[in-house]
């Protein structure tokens, strides 16, 4: 469970709406002024309800805070809102559009109170280096796939991460395993979605080196010089069981096991 998190000067306390909890909040608060001398100005701060507007203004009275519902703006961003709602990042290309002057805004958009006008420079060049004629200006939807592919690096790497525990609990995955799990449900979370649907992609740049093999899917993973198996057995793996199996569990003693849907093969899944 999250207890709490920070962000610059912030820190955001997740407890259940009940008044036991907010008493023992306020004590631990009280025991923190003392130990370290900072005065705590609870009337700065916010007590927001999630799924508790019924009793949200009697807690806040026990902590002596103010109150806010859903939706409510942090960072310049709606909190509660749907993320794939379109108008959620209104604001945003607000912000953007004016901290761009009036030259960018028209030499981006090629075009002078909504009507089209003559690129003389081609955005490919305009893309490049200074010292190739260009503008350094960068490619956005290579950037943003950049990023993306960053955040797989960093999920491969920070195993112990706080982030990267509340994804594998959200996921029902292995720990051990290395490469996020892509998400193909039909209700697959958007935001990490993006990031996990380009590993795939990334398979084809990399390679593992194989150690105790937990971390390592059998199916999925680039762990062999004959590529990811599941591409190269499609047939047999339709037919397997537990699709997410890692090497570990899937090879032992130099043979492999693995559990079927079906107690009996066809004659295509036998040949392969």
């Amino acid at each position: 469970m999250i207890s709490h998190l920070q962000f610059a000067d912030d820190t955001l306390i997740s407890i259940d709406a009940s008044v036991e909890k907010v008493q023992r909040l306020f004590i631990i608060l009280d025991i923190f002024e003392t130990l370290t001398g900072m005065k705590l100005n609870l009337e700065k701060s916010t007590m927001i309800s999630v799924g508790a507007d019924n009793i949200v203004d009697l807690l806040a009275k026990e902590l002596g805070c103010k109150t806010e519902k859903l939706l409510f703006k942090y960072l310049g961003l709606l909190i509660g809102a749907l993320s794939r709602s379109i108008s959620v990042w209104d604001v945003v290309l607000e912000r953007m559009e004016l901290k761009l002057s009036s030259w960018k805004k028209k030499f981006l958009n090629k075009a002078v109170d909504g009507k089209k006008k003559t690129a003389w420079v081609s955005w490919k060049k305009v893309c490049v280096s200074k010292s190739n004629g260009g503008l350094v200006l960068k490619i956005l939807r290579n950037t943003n796939k950049t990023l993306l592919i960053k955040w797989v690096w960093r999920y491969s790497k920070t195993k112990t991460a706080l982030w990267r525990r509340i994804i594998q609990q959200k996921q029902k995955v292995n720990e051990d395993v290395a490469l996020p799990t892509e998400d193909n449900s039909a209700q697959g979370r958007s935001l990490w979605r993006n990031v996990s649907n380009l590993v795939p992609e990334i398979q084809h740049h990399i390679s593992f080196k194989l150690n105790n093999g937990r971390g390592i899917r059998f199916w999925y993973d680039k762990w062999c010089g004959r590529g990811v198996l599941k591409d190269r057995f499609p047939v047999i793996f339709k037919a397997v069981k537990d699709k997410q199996m890692v090497v570990a569990g899937a090879v032992k003693e130099g043979r492999w096991f693995c559990i079927f849907r079906k107690s009996h093969l066809n004659a295509n899944e036998k040949l392969e």
